[in-house]
């Protein structure tokens, strides 16, 4: 009876491990199919992993946004799940289609930052990376992009060289790291380099209207040069400019309008200043030579004389203050008329 009990069991374990693997070998395969787009824009997303929770099972999607998947059974839950958006789980419950809408991770965006070819979270960047938005330097009054720059970050000195107004300026990304291959920093427009070989008479950031900055980055260590090779071994300014968005249409008119003067001009002598000084050094001049001042003119040395002109002091005036005759006061104007708007439809 013992024996016959044992093999009773033992039957019964048998016949239930054969069902479990019956059923589940015969689990029918649902394909499920759909569309996974981009709240923002609408558009499908390529590369968008779908997998069924709890399992290796899955696969990505098309150049489209489209996948397709077998389901054992048409049951469990599918996980979306895309970089820079939000990840999505949605029960299958035995659906054919199953189109989903993705929203993007504003968290996740701003802890990425570019790096070369790739990205990296913020809190990994070992490079110094420093910024300044539009808004920052828009009220500054200054007639270039690269003025508006100084004293706005921290380790990047600009000063201006010549007194024209518009002319260039020098910039130093942590001070001078030269002596003969030049220590301006590479500047890159919208992704395009800008040569280095000018003159600081001209300066070709000036052809930018500053009201067309988006933003402005400036890489300030050796890590630049990963990027950029030897061109940004002095620092590298990223420009990026302000480009067209969709909303209602919108026209801004931006007006600068100022004065530009001598603040300290030199301090010079007068004509009769300069006259008493010159009758007084030909005299020293002539009295260490062994004579004396009140000697005429006919025993005195060529290069001590008296012109006739200073020989009656009185007659002298103030004569022409020529800074004053050449410097005056500029006026600068900048107007800038702005139209934007669209729709995300093309020809729209």
């Amino acid at each position: 009876m013992k024996a016959l009990f044992l093999s009773h069991a033992l039957y019964k374990a048998l016949t239930l491990i054969a069902v479990m693997g019956l059923s589940t070998s015969v689990l029918a395969q649902v394909p499920v199919s759909g569309k996974v787009t981009a709240q923002e824009s609408g558009s499908g997303l390529p590369g968008v992993n779908v997998l069924l929770k709890g399992t290796t099972l899955g696969t990505t999607t098309n150049a489209d946004g489209q996948y397709t998947l077998s389901i054992p059974g048409g049951g469990g839950t599918l996980v979306f799940s895309f970089i820079s958006y939000v990840t999505e789980e949605v029960p299958v419950n035995n659906r054919s289609v199953i189109d989903i809408s993705l929203v993007p991770d504003i968290k996740a965006l701003n802890e990425v930052v570019v790096v070369g070819y790739g990205t990296q979270k913020r809190g990994d960047v070992t490079g110094s990376v420093a910024s300044v938005s539009a808004e920052k330097i828009r009220n500054i009054p200054a007639a270039g992009l690269d003025q508006k720059l100084a004293g706005q970050l921290a380790g990047v000195q600009v000063s201006q060289t010549n007194g024209a107004p518009g002319a260039g300026v020098t910039v130093r990304v942590r001070g001078t790291g030269s002596i003969g291959a030049g220590n301006e920093p590479l500047y890159v427009i919208d992704g395009f380099p800008i040569e280095q070989s000018y003159d600081h008479d001209f300066n070709p950031l000036n052809t930018i209207n500053p009201g067309d900055i988006e933003s402005i980055e400036v890489l300030k260590d050796a890590s630049a040069t990963a990027i950029y090779g030897s061109r940004g071994a002095n620092g590298v300014v990223l420009i990026t400019t302000k480009t067209g968005k969709a909303g209602a249409a919108k026209i801004e008119l931006d007006v600068y309008t100022g004065l530009q003067e001598v603040i300290n001009k030199i301090d010079l002598m007068n004509a009769r200043e300069y006259a008493e000084m010159s009758v007084e050094a030909r005299n020293r001049a002539h009295v260490q030579g062994g004579g004396s001042a009140t000697d005429p003119n006919e025993v005195r040395d060529v290069g001590n004389r008296i012109p006739p002109a200073f020989q009656d002091l009185s007659g002298i005036g103030e004569g022409t203050d020529w800074q004053d005759a050449i410097f005056r006061v500029a006026p600068t104007q900048n107007y800038m008329l702005t139209a934007s708007g669209g729709t995300e439809k093309p020809g729209t």
